[in-house]
């Protein structure tokens, strides 16, 4: 049970760290591009694959069983917002 559990976690660092990268990767772009990273205007493809990123990480949360303790829904096709998952 316990290694399932620290699996879990590693399992959902793992998507926390990939949502970030995606986010980056977005930012980046932007940056090169000369426009402002402060919040990152994402098209269709990178949208997609951050929801789906999203995703990953609510599967996680609410499968833990966290995402009441951390205030957040349980609704698996609503992607949580990057404040959702920054503030948490």
């Amino acid at each position: 049970m316990e290694s399932n559990l620290r699996s879990t976690y590693r399992d959902l660092d793992k998507a926390i760290q990939h949502y970030n990268a995606l986010l980056w990767a977005a930012a980046s772009t932007q940056q090169s591009a000369g426009k402002s990273a402060k919040a990152p205007a994402l098209n269709a493809r990178q949208q997609a694959e951050v929801n789906k990123a999203s995703l990953a990480v609510k599967a996680l949360t609410i499968q833990m069983g966290i995402h009441r303790s951390l205030g957040l829904d349980s609704v698996r096709t609503r992607p949580y917002t990057e404040a959702d998952i920054e503030a948490h």
